[in-house]
Order: structure tokens, then sequence, then C-alpha cells
């Protein structure tokens, strides 16, 4: 008897990767007029909801990757050093940018490597009501890694109704957060860093719920370009009505982000313009944050502090890419 045919491989979801990229815009296009002040508008208050899409892009791609290969066949200790060391490189840089601002405001260097090295290294501290004073968009990084691990060691052993209560007990655990911060941006801060354990574990089980249910092929999706826009259209619809509450936060995760999701697994086109930027929207994501601050400190415009963050960002992609590609040819001759 022939044997049977290997299955050919998932198909790559690259609106997935397009999506993560639309959700750094908006986390960036949040910080920006924080970082200045002045009474600069902030159309995307909202903008924080961008880390629930990253949270639960994570848990989606983490089950898809699980289906793959059984999560008991690495060691927990193996698994988790090769997540922190595929972030670390990118977030390294970040830290790195924001070094020379975080002596500023601690001279002191009795206190200020004891803090800039436990924050290069991904751990929080407590300074100034910041866990991340080095790159505050950091402390989301540290949860992903948790969220990868929970994942590791729990949540791959939950069959579907076991995952549904947890999405239902976060879910309550989210209202009760939210009735007391008033919304779901809660993580970057000593004080309330606790809080954001049910904000990850809510978005992370749904992403992992959806890839259970759907597959590769969700059964009803809106157009990809109308989910793509969806994300920055529902920031910004909810600064014209003034929606500052936890409700619409809720109702954003629990039933806009599956929407866009779905919506985003259907797009078919640039398929190698959304891989880069799916690559870039890391790198994104850990540079802007420091690098628009000091563009603030040198007097550049917001504007142009945005547009040499997406810079600075895509060449760290281009780098990062050619240094994995030159490892992984080497592995492969070795």
């Amino acid at each position: 008897m022939p044997a049977a045919a290997p299955a050919p491989p998932a198909p790559r979801l690259t609106g997935l990767e397009a999506l993560r990229f639309v959700a750094a815009l908006c986390v960036m296009a949040l910080h920006t007029p924080v970082i200045y002040g002045h009474g600069l508008p902030q159309p995307f208050r909202k903008g924080y909801l961008g880390v629930d899409l990253f949270f639960m892009l994570s848990g989606f791609v983490m089950a898809k990757s699980f289906e793959r290969k059984p999560p008991a066949a690495q060691p927990v200790l193996r698994f988790s050093l090769d997540r922190y060391m595929r972030m670390w490189p990118v977030m390294a840089v970040g830290g790195l940018i924001g070094w020379p601002l975080l002596h500023l405001r601690l001279p002191d260097d009795a206190r200020f490597w004891p803090i800039a090295l436990a924050n290069l290294l991904l751990l929080p501290v407590s300074f100034q009501r910041e866990a991340y004073p080095l790159d505050v968009p950091a402390w989301t990084i540290l949860y992903i890694l948790l969220g990868n691990l929970l994942h590791r060691l729990l949540f791959w052993r939950l069959g579907m109704r076991a995952l549904v209560l947890l999405i239902a007990a976060s879910a309550l655990a989210m209202a009760l957060v939210g009735a007391h911060a008033g919304s779901f941006d809660v993580g970057a801060r000593p004080e309330n860093m606790a809080l954001a354990l049910p904000r990850l574990v809510l978005a992370y089980a749904i992403g992992m719920a959806l890839r259970r249910g759907w597959g590769d092929s969700p059964p009803f999706a809106p157009p990809a370009w109308l989910a793509l826009a969806a994300v920055p259209a529902l920031m910004l619809g909810a600064w014209v009505l003034a929606l500052t509450g936890w409700l619409f936060d809720m109702a954003f995760l629990v039933l806009a982000c599956p929407l866009i999701i779905a919506g985003a697994m259907r797009a078919r086109r640039g398929a190698a313009l959304a891989t880069f930027c799916g690559a870039w929207a890391f790198p994104l994501y850990a540079v802007h944050y420091p690098l628009i601050l000091r563009l603030r400190m040198n007097g550049a415009a917001p504007a142009v502090a945005c547009v040499a963050a997406l810079i600075v960002a895509a060449l760290v992609t281009v780098i990062e890419r050619a240094v994995r590609s030159g490892f992984a040819r080497a592995r492969i001759a070795g």
C-alpha cells in the first residue's frame, strides 16, 4: 500500500499579519498626543484596545501552531526560552533608545542601573507609577509571554466547553475591572498590572476558541478591507461619540474583534506587503514610544516623530529578518 501523502501546509493567513500592523499604528496614534501633550486632540484615546487585539491574535496564532505540533513535545523551559528570545532582541532595541532618557530622569546610578537592567530584561519595576519607564509598552510583551506559557502549561489541554467557561469567567472579571478602572486600559502601571491578567486571558482565550472553531476558514466574514479599516474607524467613532467607558471596550473585544479577525482571514491580495507589515508591527511597537519621546525633546513635530518611528522600525525589521535568515541558513548548513 503506498504511503499516505503528507497533509498540505496550512495556508498563511497574511491578513492577520496586516491586522497586527494596523493595531500597532493605533497604539502609536494613542501614545503620540500623550507624549506631546499641550492640549493635542486624542482621536485614538481608545488605541489601547490594539493591545487586546494583539492578545487575541497571539491566542489564535499559538493555537494554530500547537495543532501542528503538540506543545508537550517541547520542554517548558525550552519553549519559554524560545519565545523570550524571539521577542527580546527587538524589545532591547526599544530599551536602548529609552536608556539615556531614563538616565535623565534618574541620574543616581545606584538606582538607575537596577531599574534599567530589569526593564531591559523585560522585568517590571516601580518608578514614578511606571512598570516599564525604559519603554512603556513593554509590559504587554511580558503578558504575551505569560499567555504563551499558560497556553503551554494549561490552555492547550482545555476542551472547548472548558475554554468557553474560561472566557465567561474572564469576561466577568474584566467587567469588574472595567467598572473599577473605568476602561480596559490597565497593565502599564505597577498598581494595576495584576488587573491586566483577566484582560490577557479573555482576549487570548477568545483567539484560541476562534481558531478551534474556524480553522483557517471562518463561516462568515466581512470583506478584508472593511475588517482592517474597522479597527481605526471604531476607535475614531468612540472619540467622536465620546464613548469613554468600559462597555465600549467590552463590545470591541467580544463582538468586533472576532469579526475583524474573520474578515482579515479572507485577505488574499498583497501577500508580500502584508507579510512585511506583520513583521514591521513588532519593531514599531517596540521602538515608537521611546523614539517619539526622544524626538519630542529635540523639538520634532508629532508627524515627523511618527514618520521617523516608522522608518526606524522598518530598518529594524529588515535587519532582524536578515539576521534570522542568516541563522537559519547556518543551521541548515551545519
